[in-house]
C-alpha cells in the first residue's frame, strides 16, 4: 500500500500502543468512498478479530443495506478512525489528543461463523455479563443484519505535541 508517511514524526505513537488504542476505544469513524464521489464517513460501534494475521480484522454491524454497504461494494478502500483522548487545554490554546487511523479494505463477510465470531466479538466489548442476552440477540437479530470485515493494510497514531514531548522527557 502506498500511503504518504506522517508528516509529524515526533508526535507518533508506537505501533503497540496503537493497536492498544484501536482495541479500547468505544467507536470509530468508518471513511468510504461514497455516491457521487463525495466521501461517507459514519461513526460506528466495532471489535476486533484476531484472523491468525499480524493484525486483526476491524469488524462492525450493519444493516444489510445503504450508503455504506453500497459504497464498500463498489470501492473497498475504507479508513478507519478512532479517537482514544481529547482534552482540550485552552490556557494553552491546545488539545491533549490521542487518535489512530487505520486504512486498508472492507466488505461484508458471507462466512456465517465468521458472521457469528464477529457479532460474539462485539457482544463481547458491548455486553460483557450480559451473555444470554447477547445470545438472544445474535439468534434473533443476527441473520438480518451485514457483517462487515476491514483489514488493515496501514496502522499510525498521532499525539498531541504536548504529549508527544512528555514522552520524549
Amino acid at each position: 500500500m502506498s500511503m504518504p508517511e506522517m508528516r509529524r514524526k515526533l508526535q507518533y505513537i508506537p505501533h503497540d500502543e496503537c493497536l492498544a488504542m484501536l482495541r479500547d476505544s468505544q467507536f470509530g469513524t468508518l471513511a468510504v468512498h461514497g455516491a457521487g464521489g463525495y466521501p461517507y464517513a459514519v461513526p460506528m460501534n466495532y471489535a476486533l478479530l484476531d484472523n491468525g494475521e499480524k493484525l486483526p480484522l476491524v469488524c462492525m454491524h450493519s444493516a444489510q443495506q445503504g450508503h455504506k454497504i453500497d459504497a464498500i461494494v463498489n470501492d473497498p478502500k475504507v479508513c478507519f478512525t478512532v479517537v482514544g483522548q481529547s482534552r482540550i487545554v485552552p490556557e494553552r490554546i491546545t488539545d491533549y489528543f490521542q487518535s489512530v487511523i487505520a486504512f486498508g479494505r472492507a466488505w461484508v463477510e458471507d462466512d456465517p461463523q465468521i458472521r457469528l465470531d464477529a457479532l460474539h466479538a462485539l457482544g463481547e466489548k458491548y455486553c460483557a455479563g450480559f451473555e444470554s442476552l447477547v445470545e438472544d440477540d445474535i439468534a434473533k437479530s443476527g441473520p438480518r443484519c451485514s457483517i462487515i470485515l476491514m483489514e488493515i493494510e496501514q496502522l499510525t497514531g498521532k499525539e498531541g505535541l504536548d504529549l508527544a514531548k512528555a514522552r520524549r522527557e
